[in-house]
């Protein structure tokens, strides 16, 4: 038998092309995700953590189990759980308020992400680019905060979200992010 002729080694190339691009696209490594902006006012969004890195706390049902089981409220508390593959689920609905800061909930969205001191490139990724769609819908008259800002209990998140946000002084992100 000859040698595979240069078009069916294209062929070949491309479909492995397509095979890996198929795999990476459906496996959650890769989290396509548009954000639908609600019809309720929204000023901010703030950032949480899960405050845990076990493995099996990497999904937003574990945290609604421990709000609506253990805490007694009536759904999970965030709008958005990001998993350390990058992945962004649901939580709450975008109509409803969070309930994730206390005092500080009216007008504002919620996004949690898994982990207490290890994150991942993905999350961060993912964190990015939802914030971005969140900005771009509000046209840029959105500030992004940290929990930590608003009590003295927390430290959450645990990571340089001002930085990887490109945040300015007062919590809006700058311009070419």
């Amino acid at each position: 038998m000859g040698e595979k002729s240069p078009t069916i080694n294209k062929l070949m190339t491309h479909l492995n092309i397509i095979l890996v691009l198929t795999f990476f696209l459906t496996s959650g490594f890769y989290s396509e995700f548009i954000f639908d902006k609600p019809t309720r006012r929204v000023k901010q969004v703030f950032i949480h953590v899960s405050d845990s890195d076990w493995a099996h706390h990497d999904d937003i049902s574990v945290i609604t189990n421990w709000h609506v089981e253990e805490n007694g409220w009536s759904d999970v508390g965030y709008h958005y759980f990001i998993k350390k593959n990058g992945e962004i689920q649901k939580g709450r609905d975008l109509e409803r308020m969070p309930s994730s800061q206390k005092g500080h909930n009216h007008a504002t969205i919620s996004i949690c992400l898994h982990g207490k001191e290890k994150f991942t490139k993905r999350q961060f990724e993912s964190l990015r680019k939802l914030c971005k769609q969140i900005h771009d819908s509000y046209y840029g008259n959105i500030t992004f905060r940290g929990h930590r800002e608003v009590t003295d209990k927390k430290t959450c998140p645990n990571f340089n979200y001002v930085s990887i946000l490109g945040l300015d002084e007062h919590g809006y992100m700058k311009r070419g992010i």
